[in-house]
C-alpha cells in the first residue's frame, strides 16, 4: 500500500513539474549525449578500422568495413598475446600488494594510537609532492643492485611501493568513517585487532578498497616508461610496450591488425569498469563525503 502511494505521489509530481525545469533537463541531456558521442568517436573508429585492411583505411577513412575482415583479430592476438598475459599477471600481483599493504597501513593510521602517528602520516602524504621522475634513476640503480632486471618483481615491487601513498590516504579515510562502537563491540566479543580488521572493518571499507584497486590497475596496465626501461627481454614485456613492438611488424603493412591489437588490449580495462563501476562510484562518493 505504501509503495503504491509513493509511486502515485512520484507520478503526480512528474505531471506537475515546472515547464522551465523540464526544458532545462532536456537541454542538459542533449548536451551530455552530444559530449558522450564525441568522446566515443575515436573508440568507434578504432573498432571499425580493426575490421578493415590498410587499403580500405587509406582510401576511404570514414566508411564502414566492406567486407568485414575478422582475420585481423587472429593476427593481432598472435602478436600481443604473450604481452597481454604478462600485463594481467603483473598488474594483478601489483594491485593485490597495494590493496593489502595500504589497507593494513591505513587501518593502523586510523585506529591504532602510537607516538608520532600524525607526523608519520604527514610525511607519507608529503611524498605526493615529489615527482615520480625524480626517483627514476635511484630506482633503476636499486633494481640493478638487487639483480631483479627482467623479472616480474622489477615491475611489481616499484608499482606496489609507488601506490602506497594514495592508498594509505584513501584507506585511512575509509576506516575513520567506521563508527568506533562497531570495533568496541568486536573487542567485547574477544576479537583481536587482526580479526577486527579482516572480518569487521575491511568488509565495511570494501568499496574504497575496490576503488583503489581499479585506479591502480588502470595506472599499472597503462604504464609504459618503467617497463620499457627495466624489462629487456621481449618474452617478459607488458602489453603497453608490446603494442609498440607490434606496430613495426604489422603497422605499415596491415593497419587493421594494429587497430585490432589496440581493441584487444582495451578489453581488460573495459571488463574491469563494467563489473567494478558500482564499487568505484560508491567508493569515490563516500571518500568525497568523508574527506
Amino acid at each position: 500500500m505504501q509503495a503504491a502511494l509513493k509511486q502515485t505521489r512520484i507520478q503526480h509530481q512528474r505531471e506537475h513539474r515546472n515547464p522551465a525545469v523540464v526544458r532545462t533537463d532536456i537541454a542538459i541531456n542533449v548536451v551530455l549525449f552530444i559530449i558522450a558521442f564525441l568522446v566515443f568517436i575515436p573508440v568507434m573508429l578504432m573498432i571499425f578500422m580493426s575490421f578493415r585492411n590498410t587499403g580500405q583505411i587509406l582510401t576511404n577513412f570514414w566508411s564502414l568495413p566492406d567486407p568485414w575482415i575478422t582475420i585481423n583479430y587472429s593476427k593481432a592476438w598472435k602478436g600481443i598475446s604473450p604481452y597481454f598475459w604478462n600485463s594481467i599477471l603483473y598488474c594483478s600481483v601489483g594491485v593485490a600488494l597495494i590493496v593489502i599493504l595500504s589497507s593494513l597501513t591505513g587501518y593502523a593510521m586510523a585506529v591504532i594510537e602510537f607516538p608520532g602517528k600524525n607526523i608519520l602520516y604527514v610525511m607519507v602524504i608529503a611524498l605526493l609532492m615529489i615527482p615520480s621522475v625524480l626517483s627514476l634513476f635511484p630506482l633503476i640503480n636499486v633494481i640493478y643492485k638487487l639483480e631483479l632486471v627482467n623479472t616480474m618483481w622489477a615491475l611489481v615491487l616499484p608499482w606496489a611501493s609507488g601506490g602506497q601513498v594514495m592508498g594509505v590516504m584513501l584507506m585511512r579515510t575509509a576506516f575513520e568513517g567506521i563508527h568506533p562502537e562497531i570495533r568496541e563491540a568486536a573487542y567485547v566479543d574477544g576479537a583481536t585487532d587482526l580479526q577486527i580488521f579482516g572480518r569487521v572493518c575491511l568488509p565495511l571499507a570494501w568499496p574504497m578498497a575496490m576503488t583503489l584497486a581499479i585506479l591502480n590497475f588502470v595506472s599499472l596496465y597503462n604504464d609504459f616508461l618503467w617497463p620499457l626501461i627495466i624489462i629487456q627481454q621481449a618474452s617478459k614485456q607488458v602489453v603497453s610496450v608490446g603494442l609498440r613492438n607490434f606496430a613495426p611488424t604489422y603497422g605499415s603493412q596491415d593497419m587493421g591488425s594494429q587497430m585490432a591489437a589496440f581493441v584487444i588490449a582495451s578489453v581488460p580495462l573495459l571488463i574491469l569498469f563494467l563489473f567494478g563501476m558500482r564499487y568505484y562510484i560508491t567508493g569515490i562518493s563516500s571518500g568525497a563525503v568523508k574527506m
